[in-house]
């Protein structure tokens, strides 16, 4: 028996994306091994619900990010699987030679950045945004605590431990999961209801939270700059 070293695979950054009917088909098509003629046996799981097919998929409609998807082949390979994780990126197995593996790792990759959501364009800048959205909510309610129960006693520091407690442990984790995280949309990309404003909801949806942020920043900047100078 001969020992050998495994080949490596070269790490292929797969982006956050919202991935459509019309991708999976794409991707059947790219783990498609050479020489093969027969169609391949499909498996795909959407959340605790099992079926066989795109019409399948299609028919169940919605949008997931609990997505599995095997493909087994006739000749010469096992099967292939891409997982959609709900606290992480796409992990995907790919059979075969390595030189194969990392070919497909490569076009999952274009396919993905071509359907890239915005969120995942820039995580940090949205926990960036979200953070200064939580201390500009943190400061307006201690205002109003300090004018109540003044700046000292057990009820200041109990919402100080809380609040940030509940950022750390809900806010802030459920933020970053979503920037990441990437969405099977059961339907076909030119099918998609709402036409354009509903396909770049992602964009529309970042742009105006950091318009809304960038305005109350500058506002309270203004504000205590004047109170300086006063």
């Amino acid at each position: 028996m001969a020992i050998t070293r495994q080949q490596r695979v070269p790490k292929v950054k797969i982006p956050a994306a919202n991935i459509y009917l019309d991708d999976l088909e794409e991707i059947i098509n790219i783990l498609k091994p050479e020489g093969e003629d027969q169609p391949p046996r499909l498996e795909f799981s959407v959340n605790d619900m099992l079926c066989d097919s795109i019409d399948d998929l299609q028919k169940l409609g919605g949008r997931t990010s609990r997505f599995k998807m095997n493909v087994t082949w006739k000749k010469g390979y096992g099967y292939d699987e891409i997982e959609f994780s709900r606290i992480g990126r796409v992990e995907v197995w790919v059979s075969g030679s390595g030189q194969r593996r990392t070919w497909v790792r490569h076009q999952l990759a274009d396919i993905f950045k071509r359907r890239v959501r915005s969120f995942g364009k820039a995580p940090w800048l949205v926990m960036a945004v979200t953070f200064v959205a939580y201390l500009l909510v943190f400061e307006g309610v201690m205002y109003f605590v300090h004018k109540i129960a003044g700046r000292e006693g057990p009820l200041h520091w109990v919402i100080v431990v809380l609040s940030g407690g509940l950022a750390g442990y809900f806010v802030f984790p459920r933020v970053y999961e979503s920037c990441i995280r990437s969405v099977v949309i059961l339907q076909r990309y030119s099918e998609e209801k709402g036409g354009w404003f509903k396909r770049h909801h992602d964009q529309i949806t970042l742009a105006v939270v950091t318009s809304l942020i960038s305005g109350v920043i500058g506002a309270a900047i203004a504000l205590f700059v004047q109170k300086i100078l006063r």
